[in-house]
């Protein structure tokens, strides 16, 4: 088997622009290696240049191979692991900035798994539509919609026919200073 390696490269500091690249690299992995669980401040591209491996978010695991692509979301906890037979080698992009959101949201990129936190979420879509799925149920939301999730449950959105296109403004709220109110 090949030796495994790690190119990767960190600005190491939070630019404050529309759109940095905060950091990049390439690896080999061993056989199972494994990042996570764990969650990024940024998001992240990765690209599967051979190999394979699992993505695990919740309770939701997918296999990847060579070809695949997938995204790290901020505030999202997952974990990721190279295949124990035939480990993975990917190349990654890692980005953040005020535009860095809606770089995503008008791509073809979704989220594929829900995901929760311990934060309140109020969702505001300014543009497009989409589909909201909180718990068991699917919301089908167009421009104008307010959607208030509560801490801990589990959601996501998806779009709805081949349209990508959506803008929205999302709030987060800490428990802590609305327990005063509640």
């Amino acid at each position: 088997m090949e030796a495994s390696y790690k190119h990767s490269y960190k600005t190491g500091e939070n630019l404050l622009n529309s759109l940095s690249v905060y950091n990049v690299g390439y690896q080999k992995c061993d056989p199972e290696y494994q990042w996570g669980p764990g969650v990024r401040d940024h998001y992240c591209i990765h690209h599967i240049l051979s190999g394979s491996g699992c993505y695990c978010t919740g309770t939701v695991s997918k296999h990847l191979e060579e070809g695949d692509t997938f995204i790290l979301y901020p505030g999202v906890e997952l974990r990721y692991q190279a295949d124990a037979d035939k480990p993975w080698e990917y190349a990654w992009a890692g980005f953040m900035g005020a535009d860095a959101a809606s770089l995503i949201r008008n791509t073809e990129f979704t989220m594929a798994t829900g995901h929760f936190h311990d934060e309140y979420e109020i969702y505001y879509l300014m543009e497009g539509e989409r589909y909201y799925f909180i718990e068991n149920k699917t919301y089908h939301i167009h421009k104008g919609s307010l959607v208030l999730i509560n801490r801990r449950s589990i959601h996501k959105t998806a779009n709805v026919g081949s349209s990508s296109y959506h803008d929205r403004y999302l709030i987060e709220l800490k428990k802590e200073p609305l327990s005063l109110l509640i």
